[in-house]
C-alpha cells in the first residue's frame, strides 16, 4: 500500500486513533498484512503494540510507477482507513485497529488513509 497523495503532516504523538485495515484471513484464523516492506513474518501479533519500521518512501504524481518523475515522500508506517471499506477481495477481511503514532494522512485510491508508527489489534 503506497499513498497516491498527501494532503496532512503531522507530529506524531501517543494519542490513539481507530482505523480499519485490511488483512488476509489465514484458515487458522491469524490475519496476513497484503503489503509490507518489512523483512520477517507477516503475520500479525494481536494483543500488543506492533511496531513498524521507517524508511522514506518516495512517489510521482498520481503513478505509483515512477513514470511521472519524482513528486513526494513520506515516511512508511501502518496504512489504516479512516473509515470501514465498502469493497476489498473476498480472501481478505476488514479489522478496527488503533494507531498511535499518526504522521500523515492522505489518499489511496480515492480513500482517506493514516499512516502510523504503531499499531494494536485486538485478541480475538
Amino acid at each position: 500500500m503506497c499513498l497516491d497523495t498527501v494532503t496532512k503532516r503531522i507530529k506524531p504523538t501517543k494519542r490513539v486513533r481507530v482505523g480499519w485495515k485490511i488483512f488476509f484471513k489465514c484458515q487458522d484464523g491469524e490475519l496476513q498484512l497484503l503489503y509490507r516492506n518489512l523483512e520477517g513474518d507477516s503475520i500479525i501479533k494481536r494483543g500488543e503494540w506492533l511496531k513498524a519500521e521507517e524508511q522514506t518512501i518516495y512517489f510521482g504524481l498520481r503513478d505509483r510507477y515512477y513514470t511521472s518523475g519524482f513528486y513526494d515522500m513520506y515516511t512508511s508506517g501502518f496504512h489504516a482507513y479512516k473509515s470501514i471499506p465498502q469493497v476489498y477481495p473476498p480472501s481478505c477481511i476488514a479489522v478496527k485497529v488503533k494507531l498511535r503514532g499518526v504522521h500523515t494522512i492522505g489518499f489511496e485510491e480515492d480513500k482517506e488513509v493514516l499512516v502510523a508508527q504503531e499499531m494494536f489489534v485486538e485478541e480475538e
